[in-house]
This record gives structure tokens, C-alpha cells and sequence, in this order.
């Protein structure tokens, strides 16, 4: 019983930890489309940085300085407008005073 109990307990989690990275992409996609809409200046950087911010506060998501920093660099640099999922969630999970992973 014990070892079914803790591979319950495991699937659980994994099941728990699948619905959350869907739901959280589902939220980068929308933000993303919302992002890719914000006018730009003739260089291609975002010009209103309160319509990111806004994008991030209707889908719940909240940024540090930092990663909200880096969220908006990698906006601005990357050709489709927005950063990669994989980047995003970099840019979700990191602090303030944090050093910043290019990839």
C-alpha cells in the first residue's frame, strides 16, 4: 500500500504540474499576441511599456523588475516580438538583483 500510495501522490503531482505549464502557456500565447500588437518606434522598440505591463496583469502574472526588464529587452530584440516560452518563464521566475541567463 505504501508504494501505491506514494506513486498516487507522484501522478498527482505530475498531473498537477502538466495542468499548470498548460495553463501558463496558454497565458504566454495571449500575452504574447497582445505584446506583438504594441506599437513600436521605427527601431521596433516598444514604445508603451504600461500596455506589456498591463498584458502580464490580465492574465495574473506577475514580473520582477528585473524579469520584467529583461522581458521587455527581449521583446524588443527578438525578430517575432516576443521572447520564446522558455524564455518567458525565465523572465517569470527571475529576481531582483538576480544575474541575467541569456540563452
Amino acid at each position: 500500500p505504501d508504494a501505491l500510495d506514494g506513486y498516487m501522490a507522484e501522478a498527482a503531482a505530475a498531473e498537477h504540474r502538466a495542468r499548470h505549464f498548460s495553463e501558463l502557456k496558454h497565458k504566454y500565447e495571449i500575452v504574447a499576441a497582445q505584446v506583438q500588437a504594441v506599437p513600436r518606434d521605427a527601431e521596433g522598440m516598444i514604445g508603451d511599456i504600461s500596455l506589456v505591463a498591463d498584458a502580464l496583469r490580465k492574465q495574473g502574472l506577475l514580473m520582477s523588475v528585473a524579469g520584467f526588464s529583461e522581458f521587455l529587452a527581449r521583446c524588443d530584440i527578438d525578430p517575432s516580438g516576443v521572447p520564446s516560452f522558455e524564455a518567458f518563464v525565465d523572465c517569470l521566475a527571475r529576481e531582483d538583483g538576480e544575474a541575467s541567463v541569456r540563452g
